[in-house]
């Protein structure tokens, strides 16, 4: 199994070095990932909440700023999840090699991209409802 470094979770991979990683390193890569991005926007959203509720006008924009950003950012997992239940359809239709355990690792990476979509939906949520406090 791969061990990824800092700096391969934020690189660009290619077709070829994706297809050579097994499904358990695709999941694995993803959730670390996916840990790495919550970990530093989560508490940008505090922030921004905080300053959302406490600036007036100037408040109100930066959060529907940040309420904008946050809705694109929820928009790769949310491919992500499409791209799992697509490849999930292929997997139960008997078309994906390893069988079942391809289908356990297929889930995990469907639950950790709609977990990550979840995150940054609710982000927007509670930005915007400091927005109206």
């Amino acid at each position: 199994m791969t061990e990824f470094s800092e700096r391969d979770l934020d690189r660009s991979w290619s077709a070829g070095e994706l297809a050579q990683l097994s499904e358990r390193e695709l999941t694995k890569l993803a959730f670390r990932r996916a840990l790495k991005n919550a970990a530093f926007f989560v508490p940008t959203a505090v922030i921004v909440g905080l300053i959302a509720g406490g600036l007036g006008l100037t408040g109100k924009i930066i959060g529907w700023l940040a309420i904008f950003g946050f809705a694109v950012l929820a928009l790769e997992p949310l491919a992500g999840f499409a791209t799992a239940v697509i490849a999930l359809v292929g997997v139960v239709a008997g078309k994906y090699p390893s069988g079942c355990s391809g289908v356990s690792w297929r889930l995990l990476q469907l639950l950790v991209a709609l977990a990550n979509a979840a995150l940054y939906a609710g982000l927007a949520a509670w930005v915007y409802t400091r927005m109206k406090a």
